[in-house]
């Protein structure tokens, strides 16, 4: 954890926390260990600080932190939009599929941007996924999605989540990259099982489109063998741009399809009613 300034708190600034069996006082850079459907609420910590959880699994135990085992963010002050921060984790166990794309420039998609912000949430309430947006603050309490994720895109432009299981996830783009407009829509992406293996299909849009590119540039490459996968990527225009209208600039675009396969040698998930379960792991803060 760092102030806002940056500057590394020091191991005797400390911060009490409480949990289902445990409480105490905890430091940057401790590591706390959970069960399944265990939680802590660390008191305290002033506004600003920047903090990072790393969730460590046990290989042995075979299960993975869906949208990776990093959660990042910012205090800032609570109020009736914004809930607390909070580092949330759902592990799966069995087959998943990788889930990355570069995120680059809608006029030149072989310029990578940096700094554009993602959160990944993944359904867990009753019934059918809700289509209604998510507010950019975070979803709601009760709504059924809960955070498996959030990253920034790197010098490379490269958004990696990880690994995902069969279920329903939505991406919302929270920031874009200075000086590009912010995509309107929100997509929401359906992990399936098919012939024992698991792919990432049924992608759709969510919200207001308003002419902006589609979320996800596929863009096929033919090796010397003539066989040809796809690189996916998510644009962004910049705000001196305008939309597409065709012509030099047109591209094929087509949404997270057949081309993102992960196969496996059976199917293999073990999901509970909800689909997915929480396992033991240490919380690194």
């Amino acid at each position: 954890m760092t102030d806002a300034d940056g500057n590394e708190f020091g191991p005797d600034q400390k911060f009490y926390f409480y949990g289902t069996d445990k409480s105490g006082y905890i430091n940057s850079g401790m590591e706390i260990l959970l069960h399944h459907d265990e939680s802590i609420t660390i008191l305290g910590l002033p506004e600003g600080t920047r903090y990072k959880v790393e969730e460590t699994l046990h290989p042995a135990d075979g299960y993975t932190s869906i949208g990776g085992p990093i959660r990042e963010g910012v205090i800032i002050q609570t109020t009736e939009d914004q809930p607390p921060a909070a580092a949330e984790y759902v592990n799966a166990l069995g087959v998943v599929v990788p889930f990355e794309f570069t995120k680059v420039d809608a006029v030149d998609l072989a310029k990578p941007l940096a700094g554009a912000r993602f959160t990944m949430y993944w359904w867990n309430g009753a019934g059918d996924p809700d289509t209604d947006p998510i507010p950019l603050t975070g979803a709601p309490a009760g709504s059924g999605w809960m955070p498996v994720g959030k990253v920034v895109s790197g010098a490379d432009g490269l958004v990696d989540f990880g690994k995902l299981a069969k279920g329903t996830y939505r991406l919302i783009e929270t920031a874009a990259p200075d000086g590009y407009i912010l995509p309107q829509a929100q997509w929401q992406v359906s992990v399936i099982a098919e012939f024992g293996t698991l792919k990432i299909e049924n992608v759709s849009t969510v919200g207001v489109v308003d002419n902006k590119p589609p979320a996800i540039a596929a863009i096929p490459v033919t090796d010397e063998n003539g066989v040809t996968t796809y690189m996916y990527k998510l644009p962004n225009l910049p705000m001196t741009e305008l939309p597409f209208t065709g012509g030099r600039q047109t591209y094929w675009y087509m949404l997270l399809g057949a081309g993102m396969i992960c196969t496996a040698a059976g199917l293999g998930i073990w999901y509970s009613a909800s689909g997915t379960r929480k396992k033991s792991g240490v919380k690194k803060c």
